[in-house]
């Protein structure tokens, strides 16, 4: 999967477009269960620096927040 910044710029709008119609999905009044499960290791693991892991642990957190999500985090062994 490429990151964001190896989009070509005139691909970007796009695929961000895509993106927040798929989010839309948990949103809907029937909206689908939906599990996240993720390693505690990729929680630990800095990436972007402390303000775009802030970012990313409240989304996290707000969608977790939502009745129709789960978030698993699993150990290490």
């Amino acid at each position: 999967m490429k990151a964001m910044n190896d989009v070509p710029p005139e691909q970007m709008e796009s695929r961000l477009d895509t993106r927040k119609v798929r989010q839309l999905v948990l949103d809907k009044a029937r909206a689908p269960k939906f599990d996240i499960i993720l390693d505690e290791s990729v929680l630990r693991r800095p990436l972007g620096g402390g303000a775009v892991m802030a970012r990313q642990l409240r989304a996290l957190l707000e969608v977790a927040d939502r009745p129709n999500v789960r978030l698993w985090v699993v150990p290490p062994r």
